[in-house]
């Protein structure tokens, strides 16, 4: 029995091509959506803006010297110290990860263009004729 979407987000799309279904892919809205991504990503990484890893890494942080150096005050640092190195390394991995996405939506759009181009060519060499592509893959 085939998995069934229960309407709670995690199930499969209603309805996927089969293997005779044409399949357009978009290559130009592709790019948009990896520019649009990128400015976000660069965004979270520039160091004066709030919330930002730099800022998170360089800003905010509770020093002993800020506590008064008492055993306590102390300890406190140390805490807030390693939970900042903690938080501070789950960000850059997300952020490194957000990079990863970024670079897998360019590298569709870009493998699409090579296999159309391929596909075009050949048959350019079959046929002798000038085939015609999808209007809705413009080359991005």
């Amino acid at each position: 029995m085939a998995p069934v979407d229960d309407g709670g987000g995690g199930g499969l799309p209603p309805t996927l091509p089969s293997a005779g279904d044409q399949v357009v892919v978009h290559r130009e809205k592709l790019h948009d959506v990896a520019r649009a991504l990128q400015r976000d990503l660069d965004d979270l990484k520039e160091s004066g803006t709030s919330g930002s890893l730099w800022q998170l890494r360089n800003q905010g942080l509770v020093t002993a010297a800020e506590l008064g150096h008492y055993p306590a005050g102390e300890q406190i640092a140390v805490t807030c110290k390693n939970a900042f190195d903690h938080v501070g390394d789950t960000y850059d991995a997300f952020l490194t990860s957000y990079q990863n996405i970024i670079n897998a939506i360019k590298q569709t759009a870009d493998n699409y263009t090579k296999a159309e181009d391929a596909t075009t060519d050949a048959a350019n060499r079959q046929g002798g004729g000038s085939p015609t592509t999808s209007g809705a893959s413009s080359a991005g």
